[in-house]
């Protein structure tokens, strides 16, 4: 190598030389700048990367009858939520490890998967599971203990869950809670409710779920969250319990004026007058039962069938309980004591018979003949034998043409005002339940109401017949004349309905 050489790569020595020292002293500046000039910045953001505030669920209230039976209450369960996960194959990779790990648990990938793409609120947690304390919550958090490497930001904590002790006893009047909707969510507060919350849906777990008790602060059954400070580690899993925590505060107990024994009983016997009913008739199944105290109107037991479990609502339905409920025609999810109304039949008769004795001149004593059948259209037939009857016979057997007579004399306006005197065709003031149908009572007015509505839908009816018989010419292809005559006839035959 000459001289010109060896002076070339001295040159070129130098100035990678110079190139490296100007590299470190960049790496040593920005060293110098994050772990001295920034170190709190960064500090900060770790401490809040380790540290989390968690939710605490708060235990609803518990419903109680007049003696202090538990009619339904709350008991711990474990929740295996996930968290949102910033990277999407991540997610996805941690959505197949939880679906091939909770399949022998009855839960399929395409279920989770599902359950996380339907959580709009990032922020929250997606529950996944919910399981109660026993042998199968234990082996599944087993097995995800086992894989929790695998498994970022899955958390498993426990939640209250709702159970009834008394199964289906006074199930209507209980109600049942349930997931809670996206318009519920929307409609609802939302520092006390969240996407995976649950919240009433029917009865007294609906009607008095969270209430303003109208000076600033709630009551009701739902109860508010707590926070726990938590320590989390890489993987967003809590480890440790900070000592900042605001206590969850539980729902308000609810005490009934209902008595369990009492609606056992009345639950009892009805079941036996409806199976008793189906024998004459297979079309019988419905039927409603209060008991009141007469002293305070105090309902002591109230029963409506076909019968309600809020347990079946707990989990979620399966398909036969959904049918059972949603697509049957006696409509079991209906408290039919309160949220019906039905004819009176001949419970009627007494408002009749008080009628005809205050304002129809008649007496206790007169006489009534029974020919078999009342003597003015539509001759309404009796069930008791012909003959003579007084108000106390009449009433022992439920004459109907004594009664008939009785309503003839008093008059549509004086059977309206005794009805009245005896607070029936009121709303019934049973605040208490979400759902209640006021009475109906009768008068000229709502006579004539009554019958334009009957009339409005068989004018309806007719027309749809008319109409559907018109189409049904034009697809046979009656054209002209021949058309025009088929459809006369069929006007002339709905006009003579």
């Amino acid at each position: 190598m000459d001289r010109a050489d060896r002076k070339y790569a001295g040159r070129k020595n130098r100035v990678l030389s110079l190139v490296i020292l100007v590299c470190f002293c960049l790496l040593g500046f920005r060293l110098f700048h994050l772990q001295i000039l920034s170190s709190e910045l960064f500090e900060g953001q770790a401490q809040r990367n380790r540290m989390r505030f968690i939710d605490v669920e708060a235990k609803r209230g518990e419903i109680l009858d007049r003696n202090g039976v538990v009619l339904a209450t709350s008991q711990p369960v474990y929740v295996v939520k996930l968290e949102h996960l910033q990277d999407d194959g991540q997610r996805d990779e941690v959505i197949r490890t939880l679906g091939r790990l909770l399949e022998p648990f009855g839960l399929t990938q395409g279920q989770i998967r599902e359950d996380v793409s339907a959580n709009h609120r990032r922020f929250e947690a997606t529950p996944i599971v919910r399981v109660p304390w026993g042998l199968e919550a234990a082996e599944m958090i087993s097995v995800l203990a086992e894989h929790r490497s695998n498994l970022p930001g899955v958390v498993i904590s426990t939640e209250p869950m709702r159970v009834y002790p008394e199964g289906d006893l006074a199930g209507h009047v209980i109600g049942h809670i349930g997931a809670i909707s996206r318009e519920e969510l929307e409609a609802s507060d939302p520092q006390h409710y969240r996407n995976d919350d649950t919240i009433g849906k029917s009865g007294l777990e609906k009607a008095l779920e969270f209430l303003p008790d109208g000076v600033g602060t709630y009551v009701g059954l739902k109860g508010t969250r707590g926070i726990q400070q938590v320590e989390v580690d890489s993987t967003g899993r809590p480890v440790q319990e900070m000592a900042f925590s605001l206590d969850p505060i539980p729902g308000d107990n609810l005490r009934l004026t209902l008595d369990a024994n009492l609606q056992k009983a009345l639950e009892d016997t009805l079941d036996q007058v409806v199976a008793d009913a189906l024998l004459d008739n297979p079309k019988a199944g419905s039927a409603a039962a209060v008991v009141l105290d007469v002293n305070t109107g105090g309902i002591l037991a109230l029963v409506s069938r076909p019968g309600f479990n809020p347990e079946d609502f707990v989990g979620g339905l399966n398909q036969q309980q959904a049918d059972y409920y949603f697509n049957n025609a006696l409509r079991p999810e209906i408290n039919k004591a309160v949220a019906s109304a039905y004819p009176p039949g001949s419970a009627f008769k007494m408002i009749t018979g008080m009628a005809f004795l205050e304002y129809g001149g008649g007496s206790p004593h007169q006489q009534v003949r029974n020919p078999g059948a009342y003597w003015k259209p539509p001759y309404i037939r009796s069930l008791a034998r012909p003959g003579s009857y007084d108000f106390f016979r009449a009433m022992a057997a439920s004459d109907n043409t004594y009664f008939q007579y009785a309503g003839d004399v008093s008059g549509i306006d004086n059977i309206s005002r005794v009805t009245a005197d005896f607070g029936l065709g009121v709303d019934p003031g049973l605040k208490d339940l979400p759902v209640v149908t006021s009475g109906f009572l009768p008068s000229r007015d709502n006579k004539q109401q009554l019958q334009e509505s009957y009339l409005n839908q068989r004018i309806a009816r007719y027309e749809r017949q008319f109409n559907a018989a018109v189409e049904s010419l034009r697809e046979e292809g009656l054209v002209g004349a021949v058309l025009q005559e088929a459809i006369d006839e069929a006007e002339d035959r709905m006009n003579a309905s």
